[in-house]
């Protein structure tokens, strides 16, 4: 049931916005999503002593932030363009 809910939210996302954008943010929760899933389902257990807690929050920061960097990247809003120039000329 949790895959069926995670597929229609994911394919509503990339029908409702351009891919650039749809997944950037898909990319980013995955992750967040995934280590949800772990502890909730699988039993899991997330270190929680300062040192460790630290270490993951900071990469989990670091994950997002890359991936926010990367999809805001010129050359990706530049392959848009080409995509909808190609479009108009086929159309």
């Amino acid at each position: 049931m949790v895959a069926v809910v995670g597929i229609m939210l994911n394919q509503s996302a990339f029908d409702t916005t351009p891919l650039r954008v749809s997944l950037r943010a898909a990319t980013a929760v995955e992750p967040i999503t995934i280590i949800a899933l772990g502890v909730a389902m699988l039993g899991e257990r997330l270190g929680v002593d300062p040192p460790t807690l630290a270490g993951q929050v900071a990469g989990l920061i670091a994950l997002v932030t890359g991936i926010v960097i990367l999809g805001r990247s010129p050359f990706l809003a530049k392959s848009d363009q080409n995509a909808s120039c190609q479009n108009r000329e086929r159309g």
